[in-house]
């Protein structure tokens, strides 16, 4: 898939997320953090392919270091997922 059609479905997918109830975005935010953080060393794997072809690329330090992720890094989004899950 390219990036243009993660593009398109993600604006298709955002309409119908707009239709949602509050119950059922919740729960697609519990979900969403569950895959991520039983995803995590795949995730993690998959990242270091991605910051190695960046830096084989000449890709600056600083846009490397917003690409790499770290064990904390992914807590830190699941742990935001399930934030915005509790919120009132």
């Amino acid at each position: 898939m390219t990036f243009t059609d993660q593009a398109r479905a993600a604006k298709a997918a955002s309409r119908v997320l707009a239709t949602l109830n509050r119950a059922a975005k919740d729960a697609a935010l519990g979900s969403m953090a569950d895959a991520l953080a039983e995803a995590k060393d795949d995730i993690l794997a998959a990242n270091v392919l991605d910051v190695n072809r960046a830096r084989a690329a000449g890709t600056d330090e600083w846009m490397i270091d917003r690409l790499a992720l770290t064990p904390a890094r992914v807590d830190a989004m699941v742990a935001g997922l399930r934030d915005l899950q509790a919120l009132p």
